[in-house]
């Protein structure tokens, strides 16, 4: 009886004990505590902020189509199947409507220092955070080219699409020469799409680390050899042009689930157009900033 008493005295000791040496990492996660958790993650001294953003987006991002699971998993699991993610990407492709491209240009992504911004929408007070980033072009034919319109597919973490984002140029360039034009659009659809049908009950995303944090790639270009003189200067060189169209999850699928087919042991998912183009005019692309 005694024995007992002396171990009741001093088990609150034991489990602290027990607990110093366990971080949040170690913990297994937990649909109904992951809110704590989530905040724990940031304040976690043995845990990077870009880790612990890995881990969070890892959680939102996952879907039974995308081939992993979380169940059962403690956040240092989930870490280290995030970084082979991002190593490896996801075992699934992505297909788009075809669209060709032009062998004539060479294009060049050039990331934003922090790659997000805040505009101010119109004439009203309200701003909205955008994505941001610039495309070197280089014309490499014998050819003058008109650069009409260039589409570019965002994508997070593991290489997996998030949203296409399409641009108006309408600019003329020489052979031999480059142009580089400045991009942004409004990062909203981009959270839209990431939590679209999320199953998780906790939704929040620091958009700023997402930014930071995806891949653009040039997937459709327009361009033309017809008429190139009749193109005035570019007069969106230096300033920023806002997408003019992008990929809506919720208007792609209907607000249905994605659907996936597999071929060849392989899950396909398609991701919309690959060009987004529209009506030619003669009037001058506006750029701002």
């Amino acid at each position: 009886m005694k024995l007992n008493k002396t171990i009741l005295l001093f088990l609150p000791l034991i489990l602290l004990f027990l607990s110093c040496g366990k971080t949040v990492g170690d913990k297994t996660y937990n649909e109904a505590t992951y809110e704590l958790d989530f905040k724990q993650l940031y304040v976690d001294q043995t845990i990077s902020d870009k880790d612990a953003f890995m881990i969070n987006y890892s959680i939102l991002r996952q879907r039974d189509y995308f081939g992993y699971d979380i169940t059962g998993k403690t956040y240092g699991e989930i870490l280290a199947m995030a970084n082979s993610f991002q190593e490896k990407g996801l075992p699934i492709k992505e297909v788009f409507k075809e669209s060709k491209m032009s062998d004539a240009i060479k294009a060049t992504i050039i990331y934003d220092n922090d790659g997000s911004s805040f505009v101010r929408e119109g004439t009203s007070k309200r701003v909205s955070k955008n994505i941001k980033f610039s495309c070197e072009f280089e014309n490499v034919s014998d050819k003058r080219i008109a650069l009409n319109f260039s589409t570019f597919a965002i994508k997070g973490p593991f290489n997996a699409h998030i949203t296409t984002i399409g641009f108006e140029n309408n600019c003329k360039i020489n052979p031999g020469s480059k142009l580089v034009l400045k991009y942004y659009a409004n990062a909203k659809v981009i959270k839209e799409n990431l939590l679209y049908k999320s199953p998780r009950a906790m939704k929040r995303i620091l958009i700023d680390e997402l930014i930071k944090n995806v891949k653009i790639e040039l997937i459709g270009l327009q361009v033309s050899t017809k008429n190139v003189h009749a193109y005035s200067d570019c007069t969106i060189d230096g300033k920023s042009v806002e997408a003019f169209e992008s990929t809506k999850y919720d208007e792609l699928y209907g607000g249905k689930d994605v659907p996936v087919k597999e071929v060849n042991g392989v899950v396909e998912i398609n991701r919309g157009p690959s060009l987004f183009v529209k009506e030619e005019s003669d009037e001058p692309i506006q750029g701002r900033f």
